[in-house]
């Protein structure tokens, strides 16, 4: 489990700069997804992670734990997928990706049918799905590390009133503010060494996140599959 870290406000400060830097250099890079979709699996997840960790991040830092929270699971569960994805990358990678072209086709379709036929079909309903397994199937391609602190978080991720345990006492409080910020960080790191390793990117380098990463005694490598060890 994570620890209390007195100093986890000036690490959230210093993985900003990377994730800032990361994002940057994506923005001047024109990636074809469909005919990379194994680095393009990897881009769609971190800026899709980017925007989860900044949220959670300003949540945070205004106390904000319950919206924090329910904002980092989200992060936390396209971070799960993202491994989900590489566990089986010739299988998963493809898919995932063209799952943005049918969200929007199933959306084009659906703005020029009538609100009461779209009510009645539910064919929006998880329109941009890309597998058929569970979060508890997608759960075991990361491990047992992030399973615990997936389920912590499921307190926040729905209207749950035992969230306000955490609300009521500064200190309590403070003490789970303390480890969503860790949280957050874990998701930014697992997501920027995903890009470093799947694509192109070398606006960071696996050492500097390594090294940001083992001040909340957090560590992690790829095997000779490519497969990243928690």
């Amino acid at each position: 489990m994570l620890e209390f870290r007195e100093d986890i406000d000036e690490t959230v400060s210093e993985v900003s700069v990377l994730m800032h830097r990361v994002a940057d250099g994506l923005r001047q890079k024109r990636v074809d997804y469909k005919t990379n979709p194994q680095a393009g699996a990897a881009l769609i997840a971190f800026r899709l992670g980017f925007e989860y960790f900044i949220t959670s991040r300003d949540a945070l830092m205004k106390d904000l734990v319950i919206s924090g929270g329910a904002c980092l699971r989200t992060g936390l569960e396209n971070v799960i997928d993202l491994l989900y994805v590489y566990s089986n990358p010739g299988k998963y990678t493809e898919p995932y990706v063209l799952s943005m072209s049918k969200f929007d086709e199933v959306m084009r379709q659906a703005a020029v049918k009538d609100f009461s036929e779209v009510i009645k079909s539910r064919e929006l309903k998880q329109a941009n799905k890309w597998t058929g397994a569970s979060i508890e199937d997608r759960l075991m391609a990361s491990g047992d590390s992030l399973t615990t602190v997936y389920d912590l978080l499921s307190y926040f991720g729905h209207p749950n009133p035992g969230a306000l345990n955490w609300t009521t006492s500064p200190g309590r409080l403070q003490g789970q503010l303390n480890l969503l910020k860790q949280s957050n960080c874990m998701n930014a790191f697992v997501l920027m060494a995903m890009v470093q390793n799947f694509s192109d990117s070398d606006e960071v380098s696996f050492e500097e996140i390594n090294l940001l990463a083992q001040k909340i005694g957090f560590s992690f490598e790829f095997d000779e599959h490519g497969n990243l060890q928690l």
